[in-house]
This record gives C-alpha cells, structure tokens and sequence, in this order.
C-alpha cells in the first residue's frame, strides 16, 4: 500500500487509554510496518488490531470476525484501486462495518469521491487517521466525523462554523445541525465574535490528546 505518514519522526499520540475498549479494528495493508506506531495507538485505546497483508486475508477475517472499524490502504502492486474494489465489493456482500477508512499517501479529489460514494473517508494523515476512528466510537455518520475531527484538529480554540466549513468542506448549515447533533464533543461560547458569530470549541476526551497547533 502506499506509504500514508511514513515521514512523520514522532508517534502520533491523539487516542486516549481505553476510549476504543472492547472494539475490533481491521487493518488491510500489504506494508503493515508503516503502520505498526499507530496501530499501537489503537492498541493503547483498548482496540484489538488485526492485520491482513490482503484481500484474501482481509474477507477471511471479515467472514469469521466482528469487526468494528476498516482501516485499507488503496494501491497495491498490482491492483492500483485494491482498496476501494474490495470496500465495494464488501459492501455488497453486507461485510464491510459501517466506520471505514482509506490511509493512503495521496489523496484526491477522485479518490475522496470514490471514498464518499462507499460510506467511507480517505486521508494521508495519520492524526487525522487517528482522530476519525477514535470519533467512530460514538459517531456513526462520516460527515460528522469530519466535521468534529476539524473542529478537534483546530489549533484556534474557538471556530466558527464558516471556519469549521471550509477545514471540513461540508456546508456551513450542515456544520451547524452536526454541531447541535453532538454537543458531548462541543461546547460554545458565551461570547461571541466582534461579528456578533458563534464560536465553537471541541469538548472531548479525545482533544485533551491533541497538542493544538501542530
């Protein structure tokens, strides 16, 4: 698969001990190595990580197995849509979990559509990787885990829902029914902007573990 956040130096750490407890996470790459610090992570949050080199390791789990949560990469060797004709074809034969995720080192305007028409999201950012499954605990729509991840990912403290919008590319008014939608992860201010805008900030186990900013 492709090397997703292979030059980051540093462990990644964004999932809090035990906010993934008792959840099974499928983790299908041809290259596992590059994944192996945060898988750790997952670990560390009480997941159980299983790794599957490919396709037919990944159906043979999938057949046998409760998974909570599918981690793919995207190109293989020889199959450059590897990751995306196997979701496909997992979600055809009612296999796939509803939270599923493609790391990959690059992402387009293509592949997030061919990730949106499968139910899932795509990323080459391992953060962002990280903060998106931990969301998939208590957030089954991936519209609002993108929106929650930009609004925890912020390095501002408070955002507006236009700047939540155009991080997450959902629309605005969407933004704002999601934010409403899950008030255990925002809290708003009691003061507003010198525009008289709400201003939002993350509210969650999962924000303590994000060092703003970087």
């Amino acid at each position: 698969g492709d090397p997703a956040g292979a030059a980051a130096s540093e462990p990644v750490e964004v999932i809090p001990e035990g906010v993934l407890a008792g959840l099974s996470v499928l983790w299908v790459d041809d290259q596992p190595e590059n994944n192996r610090r945060y898988a750790q992570q997952l670990e560390y949050g009480g997941a159980t990580v299983l790794i599957a080199y490919d396709t037919e390791q990944a159906r043979t789990v999938l057949d046998h197995g409760n998974v909570d949560i599918l981690i793919s990469d995207i190109g293989r060797p020889d199959r450059p849509e590897a990751g995306f004709e196997d979701v496909r074809a997992w979600r055809d034969a009612n296999l796939a979990p509803d939270a599923v995720f493609f790391f990959t080192s690059r992402v387009t305007r293509a592949r997030r559509e061919a990730a949106a028409a499968l139910g899932a999201e795509v990323t080459s950012d391992p953060r962002a990787l990280l903060l998106r499954v931990g969301l998939a605990a208590e957030v089954n729509d991936p519209t609002a885990r993108e929106v929650l991840a930009a609004l925890l990912d912020s390095k501002f403290e408070f955002r507006t829902a236009d700047g939540i919008a155009k991080q997450s590319r959902v629309p605005v008014e969407q933004v704002r029914a999601i934010l409403d939608a899950y008030p255990q992860f925002v809290r708003q201010s009691p003061v507003p902007d010198r525009f008289g805008t709400p201003l939002f900030a993350a509210h969650s186990a999962l924000h303590a573990r994000v060092p703003t900013g970087a």
